[in-house]
């Protein structure tokens, strides 16, 4: 038997961490300007403050949907790929029980799964700026991610204007490529902001005790995981 209850508890928790991870993060826009001279599109911040599922344990097998190769355009993966990955995981799982808990259901989805190689970039690039930032030039950085973001930004818009055609699977890829090109997009602009109003010193700090927008993206979703499959 379905648990309704659990189904309708599982939305008002996800419905009540994105409520706050958006209190948290709203400001982000506010840097837009002085950043890109542009205003960043109100739908992609929207999303972007959201939390997305991810399955912590499919990474390096998934499509990287073009998010992570400039000029980060959406690439449409086929479902062979996933396939093979369901594949694998059912001959890991044979022996293993099968939650019925529709929350534990919601990160392993093929959204979750597609999800899981974003989010491990995300906390991968987050590293790699927490090294890079330190030694190099606040104009160098600025430069590098004005470009960055522009493109970021131009493919999202293009992106979420196609028309919305084509298989279930297709849907689903195109929604994931929206959703953590919002976020990058989004952590990318927080931790700038982050950056020039509180210098290189608070920054550092800041990701030595797991306070950046990335970090905080990752303990929110631990959290929202651990409310979902253990209600």
């Amino acid at each position: 038997m379905i648990d309704l209850y659990s189904i309708f508890r599982g939305k008002a928790t996800k419905a009540d961490a994105n409520q706050r991870y958006y209190q948290t993060h709203k400001r982000a826009a506010a840097s837009i300007p002085s950043l890109l001279d542009a205003e960043l599109p109100a739908k992609l911040h929207a999303r972007g403050t959201k939390l997305f599922h991810a399955a912590f344990t499919a990474y390096s097998s998934v499509p990287t949907l073009g998010l992570w190769t400039p000029p980060y355009r959406y690439d449409a993966p086929p479902y062979e790929a996933m396939e093979r990955y369901h594949e694998h995981e059912n001959n890991s799982d044979s022996d293993e029980e099968t939650s019925e808990d529709p929350g534990s259901e919601l990160w392993c989805s093929d959204a979750a799964i597609l999800g899981s190689l974003q989010c491990e970039r995300v906390l991968d690039a987050g590293q790699c700026r927490a090294e890079l930032w330190q030694s190099a030039p606040i104009a160098t950085i600025r430069a590098e991610l004005r470009t960055e973001l522009s493109a970021r930004i131009d493919n999202w818009v293009e992106l979420k204007g196609y028309p919305q055609t084509g298989t279930d699977w297709e849907a689903v890829s195109r929604e994931v490529a929206l959703d953590w090109g919002a976020k990058i997009i989004v952590l990318l602009v927080e931790e700038w902001e982050l950056l020039v109003r509180e210098g290189l010193d608070f920054h550092r700090q800041a990701y030595d005790t797991e306070r950046l927008p990335w970090q905080d993206m990752m303990r929110s979703m631990k959290l929202l995981l651990k409310q979902e499959t253990c209600m």
